[in-house]
């Protein structure tokens, strides 16, 4: 199985939504004035990813700006006079505002992240009932070939053990480590690309591969980042994050290993390792896997959507994989790929309307099961499957 896990499976834990960040933004930073000025600018459109990509980009020398600049830091100095765009490009100083604001805004990040970590019986609450309810769903799956029921595997060390679907394939956008936190809790094993290499643990790629997926029964792949890993010249590293809203030293730890949408972030993101790789992983895992659940994925990054439409623009329809969309508001996530023209998507995908974590979650998604034919009613007459 394929499960895509996207901010709004991290909102029950308390990570706040992309539009809430800004709200943070606005009483922390906001006397900022090229903060000010990016508000002033996008308007309504003002949201984490367009404000993140604009800064980062006018913290560069002018020699790496002119290389990976985005759309969006386009649109925002077009609005600008030219003494304004020299200054942002070319001064010194504005560099130092932009990284000190870079600096800032990726603290709040960092720290609203640790938070929802440290609320560990909401996360252990809300994926135990998830994964309890996909472990029942496939015992009333049906057997056609369209909705074949995915082979499960029971791990971790508790007495009853937890039932995962097997060879599970977890690709995320956000930033904290909640899914994490909650194997870890679960005594699961998963992989994430961390290896441990001279002292430091280190992201590699190919660590993805070494253990067969027996041994391995769960891989998270981080597509934005994460809080907890940093670069440092051509060496990602994982380091334990203390709780504390103080940034860390660049010098000795890093700089975060934060990404934004791709199409937003300057060509390094799309062509440089270890994120052209893990792209080629989702590309490789859509394509093998006939179940994909999306849980709170707004597919607003344009460079997943690319993938994934492709994958099932070039599969036959009646061979195209089972996908169903878990968000709190599916039709601007449809009216959007219908804008993008990602019409294999639209076709393909079911929308279910429900907020992950809620009392109505188990329920809509058995709901959704049931209208697709993958699952079969229990008569309670005569306590059989109905047919």
């Amino acid at each position: 199985m394929l499960l895509f896990l996207g901010a709004g499976a991290s909102m029950p834990f308390g990570v706040p939504t992309m539009l809430d960040f800004v709200k943070l933004f606005d009483k922390e930073v906001g006397d900022f004035p090229l903060y000010k000025d990016l508000k002033v600018a996008f308007g309504e459109n003002c949201d984490l990813e367009a404000l993140m990509t604009v800064i980062e980009d006018l913290s560069k020398s002018p020699q790496e700006f002119f290389r990976a600049i985005s759309p969006q830091t386009a649109f925002f100095l077009l609005q600008k006079e030219r003494k304004a765009v020299d200054r942002y490009i070319n001064e010194d100083s504005s560099r130092k505002e932009s990284g000190k604001l870079l600096t800032k805004i990726k603290t709040i990040i960092r720290r609203e992240c640790n938070k929802a970590v440290s609320n560990d019986s909401k996360i252990l609450e809300v994926y135990n009932d998830f994964f309890t309810f996909l472990a029942e769903e496939r015992n009333k799956m049906t057997q056609d070939s369209s909705s074949s029921p995915w082979h499960s595997t029971q791990v971790g060390r508790e007495t009853r053990g937890l039932v995962l679907p097997a060879d599970l394939r977890i690709f995320t956008t956000n930033y904290d480590q909640c899914i994490e936190t909650y194997f870890n809790r679960k005594e699961v094993d998963f992989c994430r690309g961390i290896i441990s290499r001279y002292g430091d643990s280190v992201f590699d790629v190919d660590s993805y591969e070494a253990l067969p997926a027996q041994n391995m029964p769960c891989k998270i792949y981080k597509l934005h980042g994460s809080v907890d890993l940093f670069q440092k010249e051509d060496k990602i590293r994982r380091f334990e994050v203390p709780r504390t809203e103080e940034p860390f030293l660049v010098k000795e730890y890093g700089e975060e290993s934060l990404r934004w949408p791709i199409e937003f972030g300057g060509y390094r993101h799309v062509i440089e390792s270890p994120y052209l790789d893990l792209f080629r992983r989702l590309r490789d895992t859509a394509k093998e896997k006939k179940w994909w659940i999306m849980i709170g994925f707004s597919f607003r990054d344009r460079t997943i959507c690319s993938i994934l439409n492709d994958v099932l623009r070039l599969t036959p329809r009646r061979e195209r994989p089972n996908v169903l969309l878990l968000n709190r508001h599916t039709k601007p996530i449809i009216e959007r790929l219908k804008d993008w023209n990602y019409q294999a998507l639209v076709e393909t995908i079911f929308p279910v309307e429900v907020e992950f974590g809620s009392e109505h979650f188990s329920k809509k998604m058995h709901q959704a099961f049931l209208i697709k034919g993958y699952v079969r009613e229990m008569d309670v007459s005569t306590g059989k499957l109905r047919l």
